[in-house]
């Protein structure tokens, strides 16, 4: 039987993620947290941190499903896949995830081509502090990170440019994917999300796009 990639299925959950965080209740929820742990995904530190928004079941799969994307497991989407798959309840999800097309969702590779190329327009455009905050919550950003850019809350450009340099070397698989997030939620930038749409990478993207595909297809 065929099974998606770590790096497919994690594309797969960003483009669910509100679906996933709607459809879980604490139940489920407490039983794929325990699964993670068995599988080495979670540590007990951040299982305690999740079992402390029990009384909240969506804020604590918002804050598992962060967890993973900064995770260093290799395989931690997959996991994430196989405790979904072993809900009964949950069967309607496992086949919403197992349909849904990545092509809904650009790969965080070819935005990051893209903020680049737009990179004048961006630091012209972008108010860092209307951002930051989520930046912040999905873990793209760390503590410091965020100090660091608000002490140059008094110039909005430089302060936009040492944003983009931060994500620009962060490993973080889906800065980009984030940061596109986090600017489509303005009401203000709908224009430059056109853009952004708009903008072709040219033979760049097609590089990226044929490498995608390629490891999209191997069995994790």
């Amino acid at each position: 039987m065929f099974v998606d990639s770590n790096a497919l299925l994690e594309l797969k959950f960003y483009g669910l993620h509100s679906t996933v965080v709607n459809n879980v209740n604490a139940d489920d929820i407490a039983n794929i947290i325990d699964f993670l742990f068995k599988q080495r995904v979670l540590v007990m530190q951040e299982v305690q941190t999740l079992r402390q928004q029990k009384n909240d079941p969506r804020q604590q799969c918002r804050d598992l499903l962060a967890l993973l994307h900064t995770s260093g497991n290799p395989q931690a989407f997959l996991h994430l896949y196989h405790a979904i798959k072993h809900v009964p309840e949950l069967q309607r999800l496992t086949g919403q995830i197992d349909e849904w097309k990545t092509g809904h969702v650009e790969s965080n590779a070819i935005l990051k081509l893209k903020f680049h190329g737009l990179h004048l327009t961006i630091i012209n455009r972008v108010n860092v502090a209307d951002i930051i905050d989520f930046l912040f919550q999905e873990r793209v950003l760390r503590e410091d990170d965020r100090s660091t850019l608000q002490l140059n809350n008094n110039d909005r450009r430089e302060q936009c440019r040492d944003l983009l340099g931060i994500l620009h070397t962060s490993e973080h698989p889906l800065a980009f994917v984030h940061l596109y997030r986090a600017v489509k939620d303005e009401p203000h930038l709908q224009q430059l999300i056109q853009q952004i749409d708009d903008y072709s990478t040219g033979k760049s993207t097609f590089i990226v796009c044929i490498f995608i595909q390629w490891t999209d297809r191997i069995v994790s």
